[in-house]
């Protein structure tokens, strides 16, 4: 059955592994330094997920729903990522260190770093040929996930180069005009904050309004005792997208290859984890800006160093 889902994500069956190692191991080297116990919980938060990912027993069949066993699986693809980012939000607002590693440590550059990970949304390709997505996420993913994936990296670089002078903080836009970079910073992560909720949204819908069975439909609603004992107290979601062509397009094909590897290191882990920091920069910006406003631009600092001239400037 591995080996059937490798083939379908083509490539991006080593990739997005790749891409969730690339993305620990920079959060650790940044966060664990300045704040131990938050880049410990990032690490075991990592390590939890990977192994119920190489289990692959969050759902009972890659192309078909069995909702009275699989239900247990969708509280945990649910229920962890927001379990995380509950955690991280309370941490945020009664922990001082914690509010001060996120807001004046973690350089604006590295937040976007995070989501260049999102061109892992390419994979899409090869599931939207195979038949294995709907069309309408499937589309969906791909444009705005690549897209925030591109754009990431063009703001990686701006950030790198100029820091946060490359976005006016809020002194200066109350003294001038509202900077069309700044307009574009709240765009940016809203867009992005969009794309990974309706994600999650889209699946509970596939999950609950899922269409019956070919075999179902043919023996005039009852397809065994199999298919009656996966299909449950779900009869009447099921019966309700049936009874919606439209709706199709939400639940023709079954989602449920998302409970198996890699793909829940995506859904566990890093689409939680830009989640996160869509959130904390669509809140905090003006805070962000301010607190980093001292600092000079990365490439700056590391020339000082080099040339002697500012040993203390990091």
């Amino acid at each position: 059955m591995w080996k059937d889902i490798a083939k379908s994500l083509g490539i991006f069956d080593t990739l997005v592994p790749i891409a969730s190692i690339a993305t620990i191991m920079g959060i650790t080297t940044l966060i664990l330094p300045r704040h131990g116990g938050l880049g410990f919980f990032f690490l075991l938060w990592w390590f939890i997920v990977v192994m119920i990912s190489l289990q692959e027993q969050i759902f009972q069949d890659p192309y078909r729903w069995k909702p009275n066993i699989d239900w247990k699986g969708m509280i945990v693809l649910i229920g962890l990522p927001l379990t995380v980012l509950w955690i991280l939000i309370r941490w945020f607002q009664t922990k001082p260190s914690i509010r001060i590693c996120l807001l004046k440590d973690c350089p604006l550059w590295c937040m976007f770093a995070i989501h260049i990970y999102r061109l892992d949304g390419l994979s899409i390709l090869w599931l939207l040929q195979n038949g294995t997505i709907p069309k309408f996420l499937g589309y969906q993913i791909l444009v705005l996930d690549v897209w925030m994936g591109l754009s990431s990296i063009l703001l990686v670089i701006l950030t790198y180069q100029k820091g946060v002078n490359a976005f006016p903080n809020g002194r200066r836009i109350r003294q001038q005009q509202q900077s069309w970079r700044r307009n574009l910073l709240w765009f940016w992560n809203s867009l992005g904050l969009y794309d990974l909720i309706s994600g999650y949204i889209l699946l509970l819908l596939n999950f609950m309004l899922q269409q019956p069975a070919m075999e179902d439909i043919t023996n005039g609603g009852s397809g065994g005792e199999e298919e009656n004992e996966g299909r449950g107290g779900f009869r009447f979601f099921s019966s309700f997208a049936t009874s919606r062509s439209t709706l199709f397009l939400f639940t023709d094909p079954p989602l449920s290859i998302v409970g198996f590897h890699p793909i829940p290191l995506i859904v566990l882990f890093q689409a939680p984890l830009a989640m996160g920091i869509h959130i904390l920069m669509l809140t905090s910006m003006d805070i962000i800006l301010q607190k980093q406003g001292s600092l000079l631009p990365l490439h700056t600092r590391i020339e000082q160093i080099r040339g002697g001239g500012g040993g203390g400037v990091l």
